[in-house]
């Protein structure tokens, strides 16, 4: 069916139902994309918001162990100062700086050979000094919470290049790489902070604070950005401090894409769509150390634009009920026009077929169908007077036949009278 053959109710209804459907799609369109935008950026800038405020967490955590290292290096480095080098001061002292401090996995005070008062050949055997008389002791919480003290074997096979050779050689502080170390028979993630110990302005030993990572890779894993996001943390070397996956912890991050972000982070945040999925990193300072941790966040975009796809679905819902109204009033207001002129249509078809006697019954109407109602009417009453003129003219017709019958029937009986009258004399 053709559109020009639609009744007007139908016209207007599919017209106004066109309209105002481009309507809505075209605005549903332009506010998704508008929305989508402005939702991406205050997502970037909600990522940001949240990078650094978990860059501020680990940084907190880490800080508070390596405050401790800092002032007991300086403490020491101002007894020294002072001509105090009493092996058994040192080592109670450290007895109460671990006390003081239970988050702490332990803590270490060494110093090179002979580094602390020339006189490690007279300390041979002492409690907080190893065979040589070398005073390297550990303090650490035993299983019965009290500290304990052991002394460390000061070897590169040990493990001492990173916690002390090598901040010792350089003259600088640092925080260790993650390492994994045995406590209770449980490999714990842990990091160490070594900060120098000076005499006369050179290294002569370090202070350390052995921090577990526990508490800090259960706080990253239950951050969970967006609702759906992971939040992942990637210590000195390039280990992993903290991810989903457990058997990563430890280990060298190898994802190309991952490495690739922190590396574009050492100057600031850095972010990159990953498929369908947003990866941003912020580098993690520590102050008066070099060294940078790196916090990541790892978020589906649908989660990051949730709230715009949310709002558009709202939109084209309201927009498909606001659809409906439209086309219900459409249709009453053309059922409304539609009615009148149907009636009127009805009206002129019946006085084109010659019956009068109807009437529109709308002639007091002042809008465009009373016009045509008035209209109707004045055909009506046309109709009316060329039927009274048509039945007059009949009535005259009829006088006219009757008188001409009646004048042909007395010229008739006038021959006939005629004729007889000729009859009567020619006999």
């Amino acid at each position: 069916m053709r559109f020009s053959d639609l009744s007007i109710r139908n016209k207007l209804l599919v017209s106004a139902g066109a309209l105002f459907s481009v309507s809505i799609i075209g605005v549903s369109l332009v506010g998704s994309m508008v929305m989508s935008s402005a939702a991406e950026k205050a997502a970037e800038r909600e990522a940001q918001a949240l990078l650094s405020s978990y860059a501020n967490d680990v940084s907190g955590g880490i800080t508070r162990s390596l405050t401790v290292a800092q002032t007991t290096a300086a403490a020491v480095e101002g007894l020294i100062a002072n001509g105090m080098t009493d092996r058994d001061r040192l080592g109670d002292m450290m007895i109460r700086t671990v006390e003081g401090n239970p988050s702490l996995v332990g803590m270490t005070l060494a110093f090179e050979p002979n580094g602390l008062d020339g006189r490690d050949a007279d300390f041979k055997g002492h409690k907080y000094s190893d065979a040589n008389g070398r005073f390297v002791p550990y303090f650490y919480f035993g299983a019965d919470k009290k500290v304990a003290v052991e002394q460390l074997v000061m070897t590169k096979e040990a493990g001492t290049e990173g916690w002390y050779d090598m901040p010792v050689r350089e003259n600088r502080s640092l925080v260790t790489p993650p390492y994994t170390y045995p406590i209770d028979g449980k490999d714990v993630l842990m990091t160490t902070i070594s900060w120098v110990v000076r005499k006369d302005g050179k290294p002569v030993g370090i202070a350390t604070s052995d921090l577990s990572l526990t508490a800090i890779v259960d706080k990253m894993s239950s951050n969970k950005p967006f609702g759906e996001g992971e939040v992942k943390l990637i210590g000195g070397d390039d280990l992993w401090v903290s991810t989903s996956d457990a058997s990563l912890l430890g280990k060298k991050v190898e994802n190309a894409e991952v490495l690739k972000l922190i590396r574009a982070s050492e100057s600031g945040e850095a972010s990159n769509l990953v498929g369908e999925r947003y990866i941003a990193a912020i580098p993690v300072s520590f102050p008066g150390v070099a060294e940078r941790w790196y916090v990541m966040i790892d978020v589906p975009r649908s989660a990051m634009i949730a709230g715009a796809v949310a709002a558009r679905n709202t939109m084209l819902a309201i927009g498909v009920g606001l659809l409906g109204v439209v086309l219900v009033v459409v249709w009453l207001g053309a059922g409304a026009l539609a009615r009148p002129v149907a009636r009127l249509t009805d009206v002129m078809g019946r006085l084109a077929a010659g019956d009068t006697s109807v009437d529109a019954g709308m002639d007091e109407r002042r809008d465009e169908i009373g016009d045509m109602a008035r209209a109707v009417e004045t055909f009506r009453e046309n109709a009316l007077e060329r039927q009274r003129l048509e039945e007059a003219q009949s009535e005259d017709e009829h006088a006219r036949a009757a008188r001409q019958a009646r004048t042909e029937q007395l010229i008739a009986d006038f021959r006939d009278k005629v004729q007889a009258l000729i009859g009567t004399v020619s006999e």
